[in-house]
């Protein structure tokens, strides 16, 4: 189903970059850049040959670009370079809300349309946003763990802090755990888009008098990271891991 949904979002973004440009058709040199963070990651791998496939279909040109990091400076920068290429459209997932207004303005004053997707800039002139509603999918998250953890236990959070759709995230977590009083978020680490941090953090957790009974993932990497704590210490099935 993840696959499959990979392959089919670019297909729908490329079509509503499509019909926000003017005139009202395209023709086959039009370019659609999408710019991303963490591109390594499969989730981003999917979408970019979905997001081929798509272009293919529509019989335009497409490309995936941004940085095999989680790094706000090194998207900005891909960014940048996509606006000045002057391609007919942007799609773009936003490390950082502010950091890209400035830009997504003036990429719509240029005739540019951008679509902000998965990760929005809410305060720019961005075209629409398109993605997951992340409150509620935080909701979800708290939920499924307070009714793991019997309403009663300590939680760790991992996310990216200043992430416009994980703030959101962690607010929907904060707002279903107001119904399960007895679970405590005692932690949020900040693992910085990779599993390997998320990794590093968790580790010495789990030796600790502060172990705690529940992880909560917000971001691709941290679950995977949480994961391999818990398995290098023997803990897997032990501790939930919501992600």
């Amino acid at each position: 189903m993840k696959s499959r949904f990979s392959k089919i979002f670019p297909a729908i973004l490329l079509m509503g970059l499509l019909v926000s440009c003017a005139p009202p058709y395209h023709q086959k040199d039009e370019r659609y850049i999408f710019v991303a963070f963490n591109t390594n990651l499969p989730y981003w791998q999917e979408a970019a040959a979905g997001l081929e496939d798509s272009a293919k279909q529509l019989g335009v040109k497409a490309e995936l670009a941004g940085p095999a990091n989680f790094s706000i400076n090194d998207e900005v920068t891909a960014f940048q370079q996509a606006v000045g290429q002057k391609p007919a459209g942007i799609l773009l997932s936003a490390s950082n809300p502010e950091a890209f207004r400035e830009g997504i303005n003036s990429a719509i004053q240029q005739g540019i349309p951008v679509i902000c997707v998965d990760a929005d800039s809410p305060e720019s002139k961005r075209i629409t946003f398109i993605g997951t509603d992340n409150f509620r999918a935080g909701q979800e998250s708290g939920k499924r763990m307070g009714e793991l953890l019997k309403s009663k236990g300590s939680v760790v959070i991992i996310t990216i802090p200043g992430q416009y759709n994980l703030g959101e995230r962690v607010r929907g977590v904060e707002d279903a755990l107001k119904k399960y009083p007895g679970v405590k978020i005692t932690k949020t680490i900040d693992d910085k888009g990779d599993s390997r941090v998320a990794y590093d953090a968790i580790s010495p957790l789990l030796q600790g008098k502060d172990k705690p009974d529940g992880i909560i993932g917000l971001e691709a990497s941290g679950g995977e990271g949480a994961a391999d704590a818990l398995h290098r210490v023997d803990l897997d099935g032990k501790i939930p891991i919501v992600a």
